[in-house]
């Protein structure tokens, strides 16, 4: 009887127990990604390589989404880091590369040998040529009014070469799990006019080093309060003197 009332004890000082998980998505089901490019400003997607360019007559700008993470993560849970990384290839020496927090919806569509019929495109969020709708904030996107102001990371690209970048997207993710903020993806954006780079897109496999999102949570599980748990101790107890009696007779 003595070890029951201890374990009841050691029960109530826990308080709170926790479980958690990690989640890992990649490739052409899990992320959605489309290139808009200012020199073809009607076109749809560019197949497996997506350019990101600050140049004032060739734009162009990288949209992601995870577009699973609300429902793969439990509600309430703690995301304790969200990491997305890929590879970046750049011909134009090291510079910040910013990635940012959509504010609109997009589609993704077809590549643009499939017909552009659907997809974002400079000039259209969802790409449909039959009923024109521009971005809100201009062709292009805009910063402010289609994706934040501020970037969620910023990193600095390799120096004429390729590098894996890596960024932490924890405090936007939870955001999205807790519905403070709508998941639109990310747009990966340059620092200045005269640079430009590549980066893999998720229609390849992920040996080309493709978009990545990798997430760690946690779920807090209550344990019952003290009043119950000395209510379940109680009937414990009663039921193990009944048993030892019926054992005794």
């Amino acid at each position: 009887m003595k070890r029951i009332l201890v374990l009841v004890n050691v029960m109530l000082l826990l308080g709170v127990s926790a479980y958690g998980d990690t989640i890992t998505l990649w490739g052409p089901s899990e992320c959605e990604d489309v290139e808009l490019s200012q020199a073809k400003p009607d076109e749809a997607d560019y197949g497996n390589t997506l350019t990101v360019s600050g140049s004032t007559t060739s734009g162009g700008k990288v949209l992601l989404r995870f577009p699973n993470v609300d429902s793969l993560i439990p509600a309430g849970a703690t995301v304790d880091s969200a990491t997305l990384s890929f590879t970046y290839t750049t011909a134009q020496g090291a510079h910040s590369l910013y990635v940012s927090q959509i504010l609109v919806p997009w589609v993704e569509g077809p590549p643009a040998w499939a017909g552009r019929l659907t997809g974002a495109t400079w000039n259209d969020p969802d790409g449909d040529l039959t009923t024109y709708t521009a971005w809100p904030g201009a062709a292009g996107m805009q910063a402010g009014v289609d994706y934040a102001s501020t970037p969620a990371d910023t990193q600095t690209t390799g120096a004429w070469t390729s590098k894996a970048m890596v960024y932490d997207l924890t405090a936007l993710v939870q955001a999205w799990d807790n519905g403070t903020a709508t998941n639109y993806g990310v747009v990966v954006t340059e620092s200045a006019t005269n640079k430009n780079g590549w980066l893999t897109s998720n229609d390849g496999d992920k040996s080309h080093h493709g978009s990545e999102l990798v997430i760690e949570y946690e779920v807090a599980v209550p344990i019952p309060e003290p009043g119950t748990m000395l209510l379940f101790g109680t009937g414990l107890v009663g039921t193990l003197g009944v048993w030892r009696r019926r054992r005794t007779n």
